[in-house]
């Protein structure tokens, strides 16, 4: 592990590098929510359903159980009702112990009989890890159609529900267990999609995250192996699939690769991670109500009380006012606000950029590491590059937690003319510093092990070029934030 990410880590297990979200529409935390409004897709085609995980529950007494009860408590005042609920792993403790399914469906969700909607699990570390554990989740969801791939029926699954296709894969304990769906083989999973072509809307589930969520980047414990990552995600964009729903990092997360968000809600009530999150002092026991339409998706974090915590409207469009920017000095327009809004979303556009030539074979002098592009006073905001890997930095000192680093693709300008577009997104968390080469390729979240991102950031009134080859434009973008209908 790179001493950066090792010093970054520590801190969050030290739950120092974020404190909770503030909730982004500026809506002031209230008492119990008697009714929660639901997102409403804003066409006919469109639907809304409910994603969350890890309850690690079944067990009478205990403080999972209880908070669990609160967390479908809350679910439960949701009006109008979901479509469905995708539920990606984790709801028991132990998968081989039938007591804990009886408990947790007869008692836990026996609210859920009484409903038309159903719920859709998927295997996880907790669920299925040797042959009773996978013999039990199949018992105990019957629902789940058993038309996976051979060996796997059962296991992996996918549904259609009118023009909505949802995928769940079969992601089981891999250090315990190898009877698994492996991720980096994804023809079964290329097959749903081409065969479900038609559906306006896809969601692609499963237990892990595919990229580290909050610096927990060990693999395959937390998320995919690096080797798979590629073929795996290669495969949701070649579908235009709508977002890969995931969980395990008892968080709630969301960053964009390819364009594709991906979205992990893992509060449904386990007490395990720091002080019972991941970390304790950023995250919440929460649900995830999410609305798709031809405009895009929309979700919306509710944590237990009902309150909005969080939310996003994807994708989110750039104007074209931008701004050449060829003095020293760079002021923002409109005047940048503090920490909390969500819904101004400042871009800057980076053009030509040289790098030096590599420093001459056994050279005894010391050599610059990084290249500083853009800084403010103090340094509270720092772009530039880092030589030792060709990758764009952005460094940021948060309000509390000290400086974090973010690091985006490989650079290597000349005076042809390539640019980079850089977004900052604060409704994105960890996740909203994006880049992408122009306004025709996707965007992708730059990579961070802060669980803490623009929400912490008070933006300085002026940044100052520091390299003479570089043209910058800039532009300040206000994003309509998310509505109920």
């Amino acid at each position: 592990m790179k001493r950066r990410h090792f010093i970054q880590r520590s801190l969050l297990f030290a739950g120092l590098m974020r404190t909770a979200p503030l909730l982004m529409a500026g809506k002031k935390l209230t008492e119990q929510q008697s009714v929660i409004e639901a997102l409403i897709p804003r066409d006919e085609s469109g639907h809304q359903f409910i994603l969350y995980s890890d309850s690690t529950s079944g067990q009478k007494g205990l403080a999972h159980e209880s908070n669990h009860r609160k967390v479908v408590g809350m679910i439960q005042k949701i009006t109008p009702e979901p479509a469905f609920i995708a539920q990606p792993g984790d709801a028991v403790m132990h998968g081989d112990d039938e007591s804990q399914w009886r408990h947790w469906w007869h008692i836990e969700m026996k609210w859920l009989k009484d409903k038309i909607f159903p719920l859709y699990q998927s295997t996880s570390n907790h669920h299925v890890y040797n042959k009773e554990s996978e013999d039990l989740f199949k018992k105990y969801n019957p629902q789940i159609p058993h038309n996976g791939p051979e060996g796997f029926k059962g296991l992996a699954y996918w549904i259609r529900k009118g023009n909505l296709l949802y995928v769940s894969t079969h992601q089981p304990d891999r250090r315990r267990y190898q009877q698994y769906l492996r991720m980096d083989d994804t023809a079964w999973l290329d097959e749903v999609l081409a065969m479900n072509s038609d559906a306006d809307y896809k969601f692609v589930a499963g237990h892990y995250p595919v990229y580290p969520v909050n610096g927990y980047l060990e693999n395959p414990r937390w998320c995919f192996k690096p080797d798979e990552r590629k073929g795996f995600w290669d495969t949701l964009v070649r579908h235009r699939v709508d977002a890969y729903l995931c969980s395990h990092i008892i968080a709630f997360d969301t960053q964009i690769h390819h364009g594709i968000p991906q979205i992990c809600s893992g509060g449904a009530g386990t007490t395990y991670g720091y002080q019972g999150m991941m970390p304790g002092t950023t995250e919440y026991y929460h649900a995830t109500q999410i609305a798709v339409d031809k405009k895009g998706l929309r979700y919306q974090v509710l944590d237990v009380r009902g309150n909005m915590r969080e939310s996003l409207s994807w994708p989110f469009s750039l104007g074209k006012n931008w701004r050449w920017v060829n003095d020293k000095q760079i002021a923002w327009a409109p005047a940048p606000d503090r920490t909390g809004n969500a819904n101004l979303i400042r871009a800057i556009k980076l053009k030509a950029l040289r790098l030096p030539p590599e420093p001459p074979a056994n050279t005894l002098y010391s050599y610059q590491k990084t290249i500083t592009l853009l800084s403010s006073d103090e340094n509270r905001f720092w772009l530039g590059v880092d030589l030792l890997s060709g990758r764009l930095q952005v460094n940021l000192k948060l309000d509390g937690p000290g400086e974090v680093s973010w690091l985006g693709p490989p650079v290597t300008f000349s005076s042809a003319g390539e640019t980079i577009e850089l977004a900052f997104h604060p409704a994105l968390g960890p996740g909203g510093i994006l880049w992408r080469w122009s306004e025709n390729h996707p965007w992708n979240s730059m990579e961070t092990t802060s669980a803490s991102g623009l929400e912490r950031f008070s933006w300085p009134a002026l940044l100052y070029k520091k390299h003479p080859s570089l043209h910058i434009e800039i532009q300040s973008e206000v994003i309509t934030s998310v509505s109920k209908s």
